[in-house]
C-alpha cells in the first residue's frame, strides 16, 4: 500500500496535494485550517 494519498481537483488529474497516511489526525486537521484560513489572506494580496 501506498504511504501517500494522493488529492486531486474535479477536473484535473494530476495530484495537487499528497496525504501521509501515518499522519495523525490532529495535525491534518492542523494543516487544513492553516490552508483554509490563508486563502481570504491571498485573495486580498491579488487584488492590491
Amino acid at each position: 500500500m501506498n504511504q501517500y494519498i494522493p488529492l486531486t481537483a474535479i477536473d484535473c488529474l494530476i495530484p495537487s496535494l499528497l496525504i501521509d497516511r501515518q499522519s495523525p489526525p490532529d495535525v491534518l486537521h492542523a494543516n487544513a485550517a492553516a490552508r483554509i484560513l490563508a486563502v481570504p489572506n491571498c485573495s486580498k494580496a491579488s487584488t492590491v
